[in-house]
């Protein structure tokens, strides 16, 4: 498997499951390919490790956003369960009585 940056080849190696490997190696070509725009549109120096800092950092960018997502969808969820206890412990107690 391989990653092209600007041109040039880089070989990769992994010890992942081939199915895993290769869809981590397409999200990264797309990524590396829109840096790869955006880098050619600017007045920047193009070099391959502009284009990787500049992908790394889109990633990073796209994770962090994700992870918050996740951590408010997972607060209100737990919000959400508290209240269906409380209404289910209320009606079992009103079954008690």
């Amino acid at each position: 498997m391989e990653l092209q940056i600007l041109g040039q080849k880089l070989p990769i190696r992994t010890d992942e499951n081939d199915e895993l490997a290769i869809s981590v190696m397409r999200i990264a070509q797309a990524r590396i390919e829109a840096a790869e725009e955006k880098v050619a549109h600017s007045k920047l120096a193009t070099t391959p490790s502009h284009v990787l800092t500049m992908a790394l950092l889109e990633v990073t960018e796209e994770y962090v956003k994700a992870k918050q997502r996740f951590e408010e969808f997972k607060a209100d969820t737990e919000i959400k369960l508290d209240r269906l206890m409380s209404q289910v412990n209320a009606l079992h107690s009103k079954k008690k009585k």
